[in-house]
């Protein structure tokens, strides 16, 4: 029974090994991902991407959109016009592929730096198409808003 025990004891310390390691690693891998997380601490960095002079204005403005962003419909491009979200009003969407607050540092990157589809969906690790959905989408709401 102890012998039974002391071997799993030692698998478990193997595994804890391991994993301390997959977590070094992907500690390693997010400071390389393109994200608002990543360049909030520096506000050269996030009034160069976004245009706001800090993180805390960026998140003021957010934080104005949010509620709304939380139950906005995603654009659709076949017809639909931007009267028709104002007509039909704010549903929930599908699940969107980044959070909230990824979209709104998407679409800000992409007003203030130009930065077109491919290089937003190479960045941001999704589709063109999903950008330019999230760009028509954000832009909707912010002038609904």
């Amino acid at each position: 029974r102890i012998e039974a025990l002391e071997a799993e004891k030692d698998m478990l310390e193997i595994e804890c090994h391991q994993l301390r390691d997959v977590n070094q690693r992907l500690s390693s891998l997010q400071s390389h991902v393109f994200s608002i997380d990543r360049i909030k601490a520096d506000e050269m960095l996030v009034s160069f991407y976004t245009g706001f002079s800090s993180f805390l204005v960026f998140l003021s403005c957010f934080n104005f959109l949010r509620r709304s962003a939380e139950v906005m419909r995603s654009w659709k491009a076949s017809g639909t016009t931007p009267e028709d979200v104002e007509r039909v009003g704010l549903k929930p969407g599908p699940k969107a592929k980044l959070p909230l607050m990824e979209q709104f540092f998407l679409v800000m990157v992409r007003l203030r730096q130009g930065l077109n589809e491919v290089d937003l969906a190479d960045r941001f690790k999704i589709h063109p198409s999903t950008v330019s959905r999230i760009v028509i989408t954000w832009v909707n709401l912010m002038y609904v808003k």
